[in-house]
């Protein structure tokens, strides 16, 4: 279909937008099989944004849009164009009941008006003849002198009835409006912005690639010449920015630079540069795939500058490139005669030295040493990417909460100095220490979680990197990065518990030690002033590596600071060391909230006290204070130490401890000493622990010598009347024995009474011997709920032999 063909499908097709067949087109152009229904949807944009526009040029804009659309139509879908003119002529054959769309786009007229300026006028043009002459400007003419108008009329002014539609092209700005070289913005004009640092500059330094002099010598035969300069390489390879650099250091900062969108029409560039006047002037083409087709820069539309002496800057992707430039398409009449400059991915030893002089700025200092095995550029570029994704998640309800946490959590190990790579579990158990954030991460599994977390952006990396070993992972460099400059959104501290995971996690790997205790150090102790965990947790790190002396330092300043598990820690390092007098008062505060083993450690802090000032006392001559020694001596077992300070207890007149030496030679069985220093406690006491002890003893002495003593009666009573409960139990077996079984009985109740379950079991045989069985197995009852074993296994057998009772005897 030639141009003026074309150009009479535009103007039936405005008049369709602008009337009442709008809605049949729609649906016709959108039943199966003719391909139109993209192509309806433009016109549909096409007519809603800028047709029924209140712009008194929307009509002419609207009509080169509309044209543009249908010479695409042609060029790619010859098939879709057809069905594209049968429906329009159904649609011109169908009953008239057009209206207008909108009244305010609507301008009527009457025969003989003059009009200017855009007009749409509803109803059908019918029996219209349509010409095209050499109008200067290129606008079709439809000439109208014998036609009857009953739809709508699109035109842009009238001259002898003939009615003009606007060019098929966009307008492009005058350069006077495009933006001089140095004033332009290269993140806008697609340059990859880097991590974002306060008080940084937008881009980093640029270091210099080895490519740049030679592309450098192309930029400048370019301006002198014209021409396309083309830098091609893997994607992130730095093209942009070194095209831009290439641009910003060989063309001058008052260059006016033209940086179009994707797909806009420039078959007018030429025109509009031979009206620039003395400007200087560069095309900057940034992904030159999307400004390629006819309308974009073809062959001849790049002579023509040439012919202007403009340089055309592009960059484009290696795959891109090998699409475009091999093979019959036209694209390739363009890239044929261009030899492009390569970029990789991986850098060389001399630009990485050359980087190496700028690594005053983090950010290429972190690329330097954090980028792993991708490259500078790669790193530069996805970090931004993977940054930005980690906060999203973190604050957008319903994202990925868990993954998240897991990502922060190896950020922090990394933070913490843990850098190598980290086994899952202690992935598992570190993004637990989040608090509140760990209960939205319940909506999240583990397992996708993970999966989130590790998928690879942009082709270069995930947010956690896989390690050597299995399943494990670190943090993608850029992101620890972040941390550590305290970039937005990164600013959060460590929590405490971290610190202790990371030391366990680089367990015998001296240098990732080493690091966790530098910056545990550097970090911890400009906020430990008065916070007992931050102390704590400095004290329990230096613990770690063996410095008792400064973790003792750190404890004491959280028990001061009122941390009761500090004071633990203090009074056990104090009293492991000996200084129990120092301990006490830390093992106190322990031990009152509930620490166990400081309670423990408290009660032997406290006996050695109690020991070294008893002693003091005791050989400063006093008496009880020996007593009290000999007391503990023989409760460790220690007897003749106990023999040594109960001699010293009488010979400083403590005549109580007679007693205790008179119990030693009896366990010794020195039945005569005994009996001589139990008479000599019952000479100096007449009642009290010591008096009834020392007479009850006393008549036990006196039984192995003599069972028919008649002074062990007084003894076991004296002794009895005194409070003893074993003379209480002597004596009445005593009576018993002698058939005095009522006042026997007296003095075992009595015994019971004062805690005794033998007298309680005594009674029972007593008053089973005397056929009184079912008091008998009362008082059994009573011995047994003492504790009283024996009397639990009689109670067991009256059981099994009582009438009724069940024979669990297996046959």
């Amino acid at each position: 279909m030639d141009d003026a063909e074309l150009k009479l499908l535009a103007d039936e097709l405005i008049r369709v937008m602008a009337g009442g067949d709008w809605e049949r087109f729609q649906l016709a152009a959108r039943a199966p099989g003719r391909f139109l229904a993209g192509f309806a949807a433009q016109l549909g944009e096409i007519r809603d944004v800028v047709l029924l526009d209140d712009d008194p040029d929307s009509a002419t804009t609207a009509w080169s849009m509309v044209f543009g659309e249908v010479e695409d139509l042609d060029s790619r879908h010859p098939a879709a164009l057809a069905a594209l003119t049968r429906i329009l002529r159904d649609l011109a054959a169908a009953p008239d009941d057009a209206a207008p769309v909108r009244e305010d786009v609507v301008r009527r007229f009457a025969p003989g008006d003059t009009l200017h300026g855009s007009v749409i006028r509803t109803g059908t043009i019918r029996n219209l003849q349509f010409t095209v002459d050499d109008a200067p400007s290129h606008h079709p003419r439809s000439d109208f002198r014998d036609g009857t108008f009953t739809g709508p009329v699109q035109g842009n002014g009238i001259q002898n009835n003939n009615y003009y539609g606007t060019g098929p092209h966009h307008a492009l700005p005058a350069v006077a409006d495009w933006p001089q070289l140095d004033r332009a913005d290269p993140v806008a004009l697609g340059v990859r912005r880097t991590r974002k640092l306060p008080d940084e500059p937008v881009l980093p330094a640029y270091t210099e690639r080895d490519c740049d002099a030679g592309l450098g010598a192309l930029v400048r035969n370019a301006a002198r010449s014209g021409g396309l300069v083309l830098v091609t390489g893997e994607p992130l390879s730095g093209k942009t920015r070194t095209a831009w650099a290439a641009l910003f250091n060989h063309l001058s900062g008052g260059t006016r630079i033209f940086a179009p969108s994707p797909g806009t029409d420039l078959r007018t560039l030429p025109a509009v540069l031979r009206r620039r006047g003395g400007e200087n002037t560069v095309v900057w083409l940034d992904d030159l795939e999307g400004h390629l087709g006819e309308k974009g820069l073809t062959a001849a539309v790049l002579a023509d500058l040439v012919r202007e002496t403009t340089p055309v800057i592009a960059t484009m992707g290696d795959e891109a490139y090998d699409v475009h430039r091999f093979g019959a398409a036209p694209s390739a009449r363009v890239l044929i005669g261009v030899e492009p400059v390569e970029l990789s991915c991986e850098w060389s030893p001399a630009e990485l030295a050359r980087l190496d002089g700028n690594l005053s700025d983090h950010r290429l200092s972190g690329a330097r040493h954090g980028r792993g095995d991708r490259g500078v550029t790669e790193y530069l570029a996805i970090g931004p990417e993977l940054a930005d994704q980690w906060r999203r998640a973190g604050r957008r309800a319903g994202a990925h909460p868990r993954g998240h946490l897991l990502v922060r959590a190896a950020i922090d190990l990394a933070r913490c100095g843990a850098r190598g790579e980290l086994a899952l579990d202690v992935l598992r158990a570190a993004h637990r220490m989040y608090g509140p954030d760990d209960v939205r991460a319940e909506q999240e599994s583990f397992e996708d979680a993970l999966a989130w977390a590790t998928g690879i952006q942009h082709g270069v990396s995930g947010m956690l990197v896989p390690g050597r070993g299995e399943n494990t992972w670190r943090a993608y460099g850029s992101l620890v990065a972040d941390a550590e400059d305290q970039a937005p959104g990164f600013t959060s501290p460590v929590p405490l518990g971290m610190w202790l995971l990371a030391l366990e996690a680089v367990r015998g790997v001296a240098r990732f030690r080493a690091a966790v205790y530098e910056r545990a150090h550097a970090v911890l102790e400009r906020r430990a002033a008065g916070d007992p965990d931050v102390l704590m947790t400095l004290g329990r790190i230096d613990r770690e590596f063996g410095d008792e002396p400064a973790a003792e330092r750190w404890f004491r300043g959280a028990a001061d600071a009122g941390s009761a598990e500090a004071a633990g820690a203090v009074g056990k390092l104090l009293a492991a060391r000996g200084d129990g007098a120092a301990a006490i008062p830390y093992l106190e505060m322990a031990a009152r909230a509930g620490d166990v083993e400081a309670q423990g450690t408290l009660g032997a802090a406290l006996a050695e006290r109690s020991l070294h000032w008893l002693t003091r006392a005791a050989e400063a001559g006093d008496g009880a204070s020996a007593n009290r020694l000999g007391d503990l001596s023989a409760g460790v077992g220690d007897n003749h130490e106990a023999r040594r300070w109960y001699a010293k207890a009488v010979e400083l007149g403590h005549e109580e401890a007679a007693g205790s030496l008179g119990s030693l030679f009896h366990e010794w069985n020195e039945l005569e000493v005994a009996e001589h220093w139990y008479r000599r406690a019952l000479a100096h006491t007449t009642s009290g622990t010591v008096y009834f002890r020392a007479a009850n003893n006393l008549a036990l002495v006196l039984r192995e010598r003599d069972p028919d003593d008649p002074e062990i009666e007084s003894l076991y009573r004296a002794a009895a009347e005194a409070g003893g409960t074993s003379a209480a139990t002597n004596l009445a077996n005593d009576l018993r024995d002698r058939g005095d079984t009522e006042e026997a009985r007296r003095w075992f109740e009595v015994g019971h009474a004062r805690g005794s379950y033998y007298a309680a079991a005594a009674l029972a045989v007593m008053l089973w011997d005397q056929g009184e069985e079912a008091e008998a197995e009362e008082w059994f009852r009573k011995s047994a709920e003492a504790g009283h074993h024996e009397a639990e296994g009689i109670l067991a057998e009256l059981a099994r032999n009582r009438p009724g009772a069940p024979d669990n005897v297996e046959g």
